[in-house]
């Protein structure tokens, strides 16, 4: 997904998955919205994902200080290869949504 993931880079099991930054990507009508959860997201993709991962999928990412666009894999050691498939099938579904679908998503989770 190189429109959505500008980087990914780690060490062992702690990843870090770099979003590209989409408030100049974004369609006009989107903006508006997305400036609405600004405070809450930081207007970041990477925090859309997150809420997403978690509320859709329970898979818990965490959240760089210094980057907003940055989402951090940090598995326990005892995680496994079936707990390792699992996030990728959740991390693909979300992906594949594009950015405009993630974005509603969102914005549909926060509504009801």
């Amino acid at each position: 997904y190189p429109t959505l993931l500008k980087e990914i880079r780690g060490r062992g099991l702690m990843i870090g998955v770099e979003f590209q930054d989409i408030s100049e990507t974004m369609p006009f009508g989107l903006k508006q919205m997305v400036a609405l959860l600004d405070d809450k997201l930081k207007g970041s993709l990477c925090g859309f994902v997150g809420a997403l991962l978690l509320k859709e999928h329970d898979v818990l990412v965490a959240f760089t200080e210094y980057n907003r666009n940055v989402i951090r894999l940090e598995p326990p050691l005892i995680a496994t290869r079936e707990h390792v498939d699992r996030f990728v099938s959740a991390f693909d579904d979300l992906l594949s949504r594009g950015i405009v679908g993630i974005v509603k998503d969102f914005v549909k989770s926060q509504v009801k």
